[in-house]
């Protein structure tokens, strides 16, 4: 890579202005996203951070008239512009992502896409924070986030996440808001492919990958399937469940009206998980999932993998955020407060 995490920062330009401007942005920034890392989730614990570890600060950062207070983490965190924020570290991640490609295979790789609504962001005088994230699942990255106004915004503003990142090469996970025709040619036009979800919200294109796929599924012996790469199950046991997934997939889309429409559209799925918790009431679970896909030659234990991926985003980094960080419990509402705070985490 070209640039390092501390030229980065000082590329970011700082938005006051005057002469009563005692800390440099990129000091401010270096210091609130260590004391993130560690842990702190007010203004107050980031001063207290800098304070304490000014010693190893100090070479680093310009600290003649002291540590920031809390005053002057809370107002600059809460002023800065989060879109300038997110513009810098999305560009310095996607070099990073691509920089990790080179030394090791990167074609094909899962990028998932989600929204989050940051619980406690929200006040009577603005609505929660609604964030859309672009999470590089086997590298553990994110590539780029955009605030949305809510989930309903979603399906406009992921074509502008598209932009933030190198989709070339790229497999593009969704969930069922983003099964939109023209987010699938975005994602080819690109460069990349796409597994999208269909749920009840597009009822007809639901009904009709059920009812072919059950055919098939019925029609054809699991072994015949398997053997023509249509047919994939894993078992897995941990935690006191045993989890089996099975995938039916198929190309045959003849029957698939309006398939024009769908840019690049090779085939549809459908991923059975089975869910047996080993407790005294022995309950199993059942979900089903559909899927439509642009992968050329694509066999079913690769949208397994594919799916299990795109789920990494509520496994690792929801979790990370809400467990690790306590996202939700973070009351740093003030005006971009809580925006800027979840780029930084």
């Amino acid at each position: 890579m070209n640039q390092t995490f501390l030229e980065l920062l000082a590329e970011i330009e700082d938005f006051r202005k005057g002469n009563a401007i005692h800390y440099r942005l990129q000091d401010i920034l270096l210091v609130s996203v260590l004391a993130v890392i560690c842990n702190m989730d007010t203004s107050t614990e980031t001063a207290m951070f800098a304070d304490h570890q000014k010693k190893y600060l100090a070479p680093f950062c310009d600290f003649r008239h002291g540590t920031p207070s809390h005053d002057t983490f809370g107002k600059v965190l809460s002023r800065l512009d989060p879109r300038v924020l997110s513009e810098r570290f999305n560009a310095w991640m996607s070099e990073l992502y691509v920089h990790l490609g080179e030394l090791a295979e990167s074609r094909g790789m899962t990028v998932a896409i989600d929204g989050k609504t940051i619980c406690r962001s929200g006040s009577s005088e603005q609505k929660a924070s609604h964030v859309l994230t672009a999470f590089a699942s086997r590298a553990q990255l994110v590539l780029g986030q955009i605030k949305t106004d809510g989930k309903s915004n979603e399906i406009t503003a992921i074509p502008e996440l598209l932009d933030l990142f190198q989709v070339k090469d790229t497999v593009v996970t969704i969930d069922a808001m983003g099964t939109q025709k023209n987010i699938a040619a975005r994602i080819v036009e690109q460069g990349g492919d796409y597994v999208l979800a269909v749920k009840g919200n597009q009822k007809k294109l639901h009904d009709d990958i059920i009812r072919h796929l059950r055919s098939e599924a019925q029609d054809t012996s699991t072994r015949e399937l398997k053997a023509k790469g249509q047919y994939a199950v894993t078992l897995e046991k941990d935690h006191g469940r045993i989890e089996r997934r099975e995938c039916y997939l198929s190309n045959d889309l003849s029957w698939f009206e309006g398939l024009e429409d769908w840019r690049g559209i090779a085939g549809v799925a459908w991923i059975r998980n089975t869910r047996n918790v080993d407790n005294k009431n022995n309950k199993t679970t059942t979900e089903d999932h559909y899927f439509i896909y642009s992968l050329k030659g694509a066999r079913a234990q690769d949208l397994l993998r594919i799916k299990r991926e795109h789920w990494a985003i509520e496994n690792n980094l929801r979790w990370m955020l809400d467990v690790a960080f306590r996202e939700d419990d973070c009351r740093a509402r003030a005006k971009n407060a809580a925006e800027v705070m979840n780029i930084l985490r």
